[in-house]
């Protein structure tokens, strides 16, 4: 049996002790709430292996999946599916930076 979920008291109190996030602790706030709260905790986990493109990073999988909050719920709880979707991110600024630079 699940002890009865606590009310939020913040915006940032979803997971924030390292314990799983779950769509049933989202869904309670609004799309935007939702969102930053993802990208707040995507973050450090991207730092983690991108310091200097963390931000960058972050944005871009925050943008690609607007629409898809569970998807991206399911790669932050998931860090070896995170790292390959950093992976992709980072071979596409790469690519962007290198038709930058000689153009």
């Amino acid at each position: 049996a699940m002890p009865p979920a606590q009310a939020p008291a913040a915006v940032t109190a979803p997971g924030a002790g390292g314990e799983k996030l779950t769509m049933a602790q989202l869904s309670k706030f609004s799309p935007e709430a939702q969102t930053q709260i993802l990208g707040e905790r995507l973050y450090p986990l991207i730092h983690a292996n991108q310091p200097d493109r963390a931000g960058k990073i972050t944005g871009m999988l925050l943008e690609r999946y607007k629409n898809e909050l569970p998807a991206l719920l399911t790669l932050l709880n998931q860090p070896e599916n995170l790292a390959g979707k950093v992976s992709e991110a980072v071979a596409v600024l790469d690519r962007h930076y290198d038709q930058a630079g000689d153009a």
